[in-house]
Order: structure tokens, then C-alpha cells, then sequence
């Protein structure tokens, strides 16, 4: 994915309100801190920046106790930059998934695009050792992004169903873990497809078990707080058994800063992550936090 492509869709989705050393990681202070058994995730969009920084790359990580990270596939990088990396990450226990889609990937021809990723991956994955192997898929489509989808909304939708079924049956064969990217207000999502009818979310939580919720705020509280913006999600989540990590926005975003932590700094951000642990920590389907996302992330204030 493309830098713009990650602001104009972070956008839409939260103005709608419907050395190879092991590290040890730091303790995050806050008012009452997060348990350090709490898991952080975050994504990776650029991938040429393993190359040459794949140190600081995983001495941050392991600083701020990330245990998953989502590192989108370049296919033109050679695979032994992959293998190094996925190398050093695991020594340190963290997991690497594989990150890919875009709103194209529901297209008419988006097929091809899911094709040749999931192609690249089970090549790759024949050519590596089990230390240098991704762990699992994580994708990243907003099917609300695609040209069609506000004219053509059920065609969109039943194109990611398709897609994310077609999906799973890629990575049950790769035996790996799929993931994907959600907004909080896909449940206000109806659809009336080949699939039957309902909402959105319910679809996807009876037929994918890990996701990632974009609960893009700057504040754990209120009736635009992240707890509740989540909350129906989360709830679903939990009648379907479905693993929901609640992720949070870092990058600047001047129109909408509502959405992002960038203005508050990184301090003030772990103070709400609390409050939203705190929230959420017996639903069982609370799967920890994600970061969106590692560049912005590193040059965060304090």
C-alpha cells in the first residue's frame, strides 16, 4: 500500500460514524500500566526500509513490546531480505505477517492482484527455512475505498466476501493464520448478496476468527471514544470467538485530528490505551492493541 493510499482511506473510515541481540523490552508507564502480557502489533508499509535498518527496526519493536508486526510484501525485494529479517525478528519473539490488498483488490480483475500475492507467498515460503517463514496473512483491503462502491455497493461487497473466502482457503493450505483490517462501523454495513443477508460484521466474524479493529479516536471515553465506537464490534467479536485487536491511529492528519494520537504524543496515547484495557480485558476475544503505524510510531513525541 501506497502512503496515499493509507491517509485518503484512513480518512473515510474515521469520518463515518457509523543487532541481532535480543532486546529487552521497557515497561510502558502510565497511570496504571498496561500488563506487559497484553500484545502490540503494528504495520510496516514500507518495506525497503529492512534493507538496510533492520536493527532499528527490531530493537524498537521489542522496545515497545510489539510481538506481531505486519510488513507489506514488495515483490521486487529479494527474498533474502525477507529471510534476514523474519530471522532476527523471530530471535526475539516477534511474529511476521504478511501484509498486502487495496480497494482494486475487489474490482472486476481483482483477482489477478490476490492471485499474484498469494502465489509470491507460497513460493517464498518453499524457499525458506521455518525461522525465515511469514507466520501469517494479513490483509488490508477497505472494499469501501473501491470506485464502484457508492454505486454499486452489493456487487463491491459480494466481490469481498469472494475474496476474503478465497482467502482463507489460501491460507488454510499455506497453514497459515489470516487476519484482516476492519472499520469499527462495519456492523451498520447491510448486505444482500449470494451470501444471504444481515450485517456486514456478523458475516465476517462467523467466517474470519482474527481481525483488526480501526478504532481510529484520541480518546479511550465517550460516545465518540474508542471504547464505545468498538463496543458493538467487540461484542460480536465475542459471540462468534473471533480474536479483535483494537487498533489506533499515529500518523498526522491535520483535517481530522479527532482520529490520530499524532498531536497528543505517545505518552497521553498509552494513558487512553489503558483506559481502553481496562474496558476491555474480560471480553475474551480481546486480543491486544495495534499501532498504525511504524514510521509514524518512531517519530512519535513523548
Amino acid at each position: 500500500m501506497k502512503f496515499a493510499k493509507i491517509f485518503s482511506i484512513t480518512l473515510l473510515i474515521t469520518i463515518l460514524i457509523i543487532p541481532t541481540s535480543i532486546v529487552k523490552a521497557e515497561t510502558i508507564q502510565t497511570g496504571n500500566s498496561i500488563p506487559n502480557n497484553v500484545g502490540f502489533s503494528t504495520w510496516l508499509w514500507n518495506t525497503s526500509e529492512i534493507v538496510n535498518n533492520s536493527e532499528d527496526i527490531i530493537n524498537f519493536l521489542v522496545k515497545k513490546r510489539v510481538n506481531t508486526l505486519y510488513l507489506q510484501i514488495d515483490y521486487n525485494l529479494d527474498y533474502m531480505y525477507y529471510k534476514n529479517f523474519i530471522r532476527k525478528a523471530a530471535m526475539n519473539n516477534i511474529v511476521v505477517e504478511a501484509l498486502d490488498g487495496a480497494p482494486t483488490w475487489v474490482s472486476d480483475d481483482g483477482g489477478i492482484l490476490q492471485g499474484r500475492f498469494f502465489n509470491w507467498l507460497s513460493r517464498y515460503q518453499k524457499a525458506s527455512s521455518l525461522n525465515e517463514r511469514f507466520k501469517g496473512v494479513h490483509l488490508d483491503v477497505e472494499p469501501y475505498g473501491n470506485e464502484e462502491y457508492a454505486t454499486n455497493q452489493n456487487k463491491i461487497i459480494s466481490k469481498y466476501q469472494d475474496l476474503l473466502l478465497r482467502s482463507k482457503n489460501a491460507c488454510k493450505k499455506l497453514n497459515l493464520n489470516l487476519g484482516i483490517d476492519i472499520p469499527f462501523w462495519f456492523n451498520q454495513i447491510k448486505y444482500n448478496t449470494s451470501y444471504g443477508n444481515g450485517n456486514l460484521a456478523e458475516w465476517i466474524f462467523k467466517n474470519i476468527k482474527s481481525v483488526t479493529i480501526m478504532a481510529y479516536r484520541d480518546i479511550a471515553t465517550g460516545d465518540n471514544g474508542i471504547n464505545k465506537i468498538a463496543e458493538v464490534e467487540m461484542n460480536l467479536c465475542k459471540k462468534y470467538n473471533v480474536k479483535a485487536t483494537i487498533a489506533v491511529e499515529t500518523g498526522s492528519l491535520p483535517d481530522t485530528t479527532f482520529v490520530t494520537f499524532f498531536e497528543e504524543g505517545e505518552s497521553y496515547m498509552y494513558n487512553e490505551l489503558n483506559r481502553v484495557y481496562l474496558n476491555y480485558n474480560t471480553n475474551p476475544s480481546f486480543n491486544g492493541f495495534a499501532v498504525h503505524y511504524f514510521d509514524s510510531w518512531i517519530n512519535m513525541k513523548p
